[in-house]
């Protein structure tokens, strides 16, 4: 990893959340390049990322959110790129082809990790994250009325409140399915390439211990965190276990400072429980006594 560099993030503000999808590729970033910065949590199962203050930040109240002094990044893969090219040296500089490195990436930005969890989280935990949703949408119904200013966002986030239900549908679990299985085959159809040998000469023996070469880059902090995501939500078995070079991948860079850096709150019991009660707690008391 980069030696630390806190500098160039001065002043900036990163809205996140441990448990979240996203903010785990930014995690990843941070900690392979040596960064650090101001971190504010944001409870997105409650009404933290409805709030009007945290909207005007983010209208689509989503996370993670990177507020510089002169502009704010809202999408998790521009905030990659820009703490990727922050000092002009981006992650495994000419050890990866980056023609292959956008490859990757552009297919792993078409799977929504959001929606593959939905596909496979238990019934009981789905049925927990909708009395969630019921108590956001009331949330931001009364917003709408009461911050005429940001009304036209919140209706566009309660109309996209029902992204979780529609991928439990069969055919758009299929769908997202299928999506996850071709980004995982050719990774794996990447990492089992033999090594690159001219006559009786390897030139290049490592060139498949990352996605784009024998150096971890951008491409590999998205599958990270797919593959996190994969492993938490105990889909092991049935995702990585039958394709053996994924699983040698990511046995390496579970190996990494940054795997621990990124995800080890969320894989602790106590940052699930941590994380996830007070929410709760906050939804149950709203609904019961109406406050939204």
């Amino acid at each position: 990893m980069a030696a630390s560099i806190k500098a160039p993030l001065s002043g900036a503000v990163l809205y996140s959340n441990a448990l979240a999808f996203y903010p785990g590729r930014v995690s990843l970033m941070l900690a392979e390049k040596g960064l650090s910065v101001k971190t504010v949590n944001v409870d997105i199962l409650a009404s933290g990322a409805l709030a009007p203050a945290y909207m005007r930040i983010n209208p689509s109240s989503s996370v993670p959110s990177l507020q510089l002094p002169d502009k704010i990044l809202t999408e998790s893969l521009d905030i990659c790129r820009y703490l990727d090219n922050i000092d002009g040296q981006p992650l495994g500089g000419d050890k990866v082809d980056r023609d292959l490195a956008e490859k990757f990436v552009q297919e792993l930005e078409a799977l929504n990790g959001n929606s593959y969890a939905a596909t496979v989280m238990p019934e009981g935990v789905i049925n927990v994250l909708k009395e969630m949703t019921a108590y956001k949408k009331k949330f931001a119904e009364a917003r709408v009325k009461d911050t005429p200013d940001l009304a036209e966002a919140y209706k566009e986030k309660i109309a996209s409140m029902g992204a979780m239900v529609e991928a439990r549908d069969p055919a758009k679990a299929a769908q997202i399915k299928a999506q996850l299985k071709k980004v995982l085959d050719m990774a794996e159809l990447h990492l089992e390439l033999p090594p690159k040998i001219e006559g009786e000469v390897v030139i290049d023996k490592e060139r498949t211990l990352f996605l784009a070469g024998s150096a971890y880059s951008l491409p590999d902090a998205l599958l990270s965190t797919l593959l996190y995501r994969i492993v938490d939500l105990s889909q092991h078995k049935q995702e990585i276990a039958p394709r053996p070079a994924l699983n040698a991948y990511m046995r390496r860079v579970r190996e990494r400072p940054s795997w621990n850096a990124a995800f080890g709150v969320a894989s602790s019991t106590w940052g699930k429980v941590s994380g996830f009660v007070p929410s709760l707690v906050k939804v149950k008391i709203g609904t019961l006594f109406h406050r939204y």
